[in-house]
């Protein structure tokens, strides 16, 4: 995920090659990543931000014109210690075939998600297009329902003023690698107005900033706008780099622990024969 662009990339593992071609066009697989790093216009949330990352999802997904019915279920467990968004899926249902060899294109759509107090819901309609390996083209579509359950806490008021927003996705690609048995989604996504309200011009709302990957777009009037190096890099804004904090305080981690540096951040692991202490660190 690219967060300061809304950017995302889902590649999913040993899919087998009699469906691998056939889930290309079935964003709804991992579209609802999109959802939760998109890029936030003024006064509008991603999921991330309202729900965090621990929340049940589920899919009903129609095609057209075969009538084909999925459901997608999906269990969000939140973050783990690489900060990986960890998440287990399951699938019932048929899909139409898609022959080997051949591309997918997914329209760019938009999405209207409602919010309540434990449930989210949304509905879109998307449409894609089948180029074969003979070169006869086909245009299919297919409706998604959604729905998203989470706990709430009993005063958390960061859904009382959210009621309707749209997600906007397009830029969308999807490949099935043969070799690899791999399913590759990429797409951009932007949260904001359900009327569509015309986009600010600021860089950092757009996505066109030019920021590193590892910074912060910081808009300013009109079209002005500071670029600034997340925790743990360090430099312009432009280009980031990771501070090496094992090497910049070599007692971080306490007698009989290696640090291990991470992008943006450090581990601290027990030498062997060792277990850490309560403050996770010797």
């Amino acid at each position: 995920v690219v967060v300061n662009d809304g950017r995302s990339y889902v590649a999913i593992s040993d899919i087998p090659t009699s469906v691998g071609p056939s889930l290309m066009p079935l964003l709804a697989l991992s579209n609802v990543i999109g959802w939760v790093f998109a890029l936030e216009q003024p006064g509008f949330r991603n999921g991330f931000s309202i729900i965090g990352g621990e929340f049940t999802r589920q899919a009903e997904v129609t095609f057209q014109p075969g009538n084909e019915k999925l459901i997608i279920r999906q269990e969000f467990e939140g973050t783990d210690e690489l900060d990986h968004l960890v998440v287990s899926t399951t699938m019932d249902g048929r899909v139409p075939a898609v022959p080997p060899g051949s591309t997918v294109q997914i329209d760019p759509y938009t999405d209207v998600y409602q919010y309540d107090s434990n449930l989210i819901t949304s509905s879109s309609t998307r449409y894609y297009t089948v180029t074969n390996p003979d070169g006869s083209v086909e245009t299919r579509s297919y409706q998604c329902r959604e729905t998203i359950t989470f706990q709430s806490c009993q005063h958390d008021e960061s859904l009382r003023d959210v009621t309707t927003q749209m997600l906007k996705v397009d830029q969308i690609f999807v490949l099935y690698d043969v070799n690899n048995r791999l399913l590759r989604y990429a797409m951009s996504n932007k949260i904001g107005d359900v009327n569509g309200g015309q986009t600010e011009e600021n860089p950092c709302f757009t996505g066109r900033h030019g920021c590193d990957t590892n910074a912060v777009c910081r808009p300013d009037q009109g079209s002005q706008f500071t670029c600034q190096c997340a925790s743990g890099f360090s430099g312009d804004g432009r280009r980031c780099y990771d501070i090496d904090e094992c090497i910049e305080n070599q007692q971080i981690c306490g007698p009989n622990a290696i640090c291990n540096n991470q992008p943006g951040t450090f581990r601290c692991e027990c030498e062997d024969g060792y277990q850490f202490g309560s403050d996770g660190r010797t």
